[in-house]
């Protein structure tokens, strides 16, 4: 084709007359009607064919051979076996059960041929004999107990026979034998005492109480019609005989004195006696004071003071013959006492001063005398002995 056009851009190049253009139209020549198309080169999966015409002259315009695809359809694909899967597991563990296998047909399409073969397999396995575990028989008739009382055995027995154990089968599990207790009475037995219990704690601290200990008749105890234990299961003793504590009290107050002073600060004193009931047997004494003192104030003192009353006189000093005894007299002042006022010419004073608040002397003056006068005979010096 490629020639045909070369020669003819050739003549045309020659050609410069009409002469020349004449010419060239007696050379050019007409194809021939198409042939039938080739057969196609694939019987699938896309092939070629062709069909071809002829030309009349030297040269024709045009192509003289064409081209076309062919059979589209795909072209058949025969199947393929997978490898085999593992084999399963058995049907049974013994006495001869079954297991298989399987394979898979892939890639087959297009109307390709199947597989050949087939896609199961299966074959015996576990051929042994399975073993057979032992059972046991039923238990035969109680044995006759061991004794007549106080608690014997009596046994009955079974066999692993039913089935025996065979083909490595298990044993029977647990015990051929049972065995129980029998003749639950108690033989006879006689009581004996225990040993006696401490004793109890006694039942009042002092005055006379009582305690007690006990035991039992349980060593052993009596058991079967035994003898029961003879003689007392309690002892009782005196305790405690000592007299009870008695703890001191008071009695009540007596009345309050007089004001210990006529002016100025004084005191007031209440007394009561630890002896309602009086400390005894160890008691314990009362407690607090025996004297409860209250102030008192009847008033300012003057500026010389003022004297109180006389006490009353002491007891004398000895039962006969010649004492003394002595009472005593408050004086209260702004100054101490004056020694003109201490004195006395015929009865002497003892004095003391003491400054109890700013610018107030308290002075405490006794005075003495003796005791009337009485002959020591016998009574006089057996009171001395007393």
């Amino acid at each position: 084709r490629m020639c045909s056009v070369l020669f003819f851009c050739i003549l045309l190049l020659s050609s410069s007359t009409v002469r020349g253009a004449t010419h060239y139209s007696e050379l050019l020549g007409t194809y021939t009607e198409w042939a039938h198309w080739t057969q196609c080169s694939l019987t699938c999966g896309t092939g070629k064919q062709k069909r071809t015409r002829a030309c009349t002259n030297v040269e024709c315009i045009g192509i003289s051979v064409q081209q076309r695809n062919c059979n589209f359809n795909p072209c058949p694909i025969d199947g393929e076996w997978t490898d085999w899967m593992p084999w399963s597991s058995c049907t049974t563990s013994c006495n001869t059960g079954r297991q298989h296998r399987s394979r898979t047909c892939l890639k087959r399409a297009h109307g390709g041929q199947a597989c050949i073969g087939v896609a199961r397999e299966s074959q015996d396995c576990n051929t042994q004999l399975c073993p057979v575990n032992g059972g046991w028989t039923l238990y035969g008739p109680w044995s006759s107990c061991s004794k007549t009382c106080d608690t014997g055995i009596r046994t009955k027995q079974r066999t692993c026979t039913d089935p025996a154990p065979s083909n490595y089968g298990r044993p029977c599990a647990g015990s051929s034998q049972l065995t129980e207790k029998c003749n639950f009475i108690a033989c006879p037995v006689d009581g004996q005492w225990s040993i006696w219990s401490t004793w109890t704690l006694c039942s009042v601290t002092c005055k006379g109480g009582t305690q007690t200990r006990t035991r039992t008749c349980t060593n052993p105890a009596p058991v079967g019609g035994g003898k029961l234990c003879v003689g007392s299961a309690q002892e009782r003793q005196p305790c405690n005989e000592n007299p009870c504590p008695v703890p001191g009290g008071w009695s009540v107050y007596t009345p309050l004195s007089p004001c210990t002073r006529r002016c100025g600060l004084g005191r007031r004193t209440q007394t009561r006696i630890c002896n309602n009931p009086t400390p005894a047997y160890g008691g314990s004494p009362c407690v607090g004071n025996s004297d409860l003192i209250i102030p008192c104030n009847l008033g300012p003192c003057s500026e010389n003071g003022e004297w109180g009353e006389w006490k009353s006189w002491t007891p004398c000093t000895k039962y006969c013959g010649t004492g003394t005894h002595k009472r005593q007299q408050w004086h209260d002042s702004h100054l101490p006492i004056p020694k003109s006022q201490k004195q006395h010419p015929k009865r002497p004073y003892f004095t003391t001063s003491q400054r109890i608040e700013p610018a107030l002397f308290v002075t405490s003056v006794y005075r003495a005398r003796r005791c009337p006068l009485h002959h020591c005979g016998c009574w006089g010096l057996c009171l001395l002995f007393l």
